[in-house]
């Protein structure tokens, strides 16, 4: 049940990409694609992130949610900060592609860079 119940909170956020056979000549194929590049974010990360933003507590969620990422959850928690107009940060290493830290960014997101170097 609670998939169901998942599944109807994300409706209007995340596209249903349909599963693709890698090889369309097969008539039963073993590998099936789902192309999750096609969601709003390029990632199926933004499922689980606006599944669980929606179930928080109404007071919770108005305080912003968060993550420490490398990329991808932390622009699904950006996108989803955005869509749900609360405050989002991504904590992330600063050798994070630049790329990502700019997504995230431009989903009016804090960034938070950390340093990757170890302390010796």
């Amino acid at each position: 049940m609670e998939f169901r119940n998942a599944s109807e909170r994300i409706k209007n956020v995340a596209l249903n990409t349909q599963l693709i056979p890698l090889r369309w000549y097969d008539e039963n194929p073993k590998i099936l694609l789902k192309p999750e590049m096609f969601q709003p974010i390029g990632s199926y990360k933004i499922r689980g992130v606006y599944n669980w933003a929606k179930r928080l507590d109404p007071v919770k969620r108005a305080r912003g949610i968060s993550t420490i990422s490398a990329g991808n959850m932390a622009i699904a928690v950006a996108y989803v900060g955005k869509t749900l107009g609360i405050p989002a940060r991504g904590i992330m290493v600063d050798t994070t592609p630049k790329s990502k830290i700019e997504a995230v960014e431009r989903y009016g997101a804090e960034v938070m860079l950390l340093s990757a170097r170890k302390n010796i």
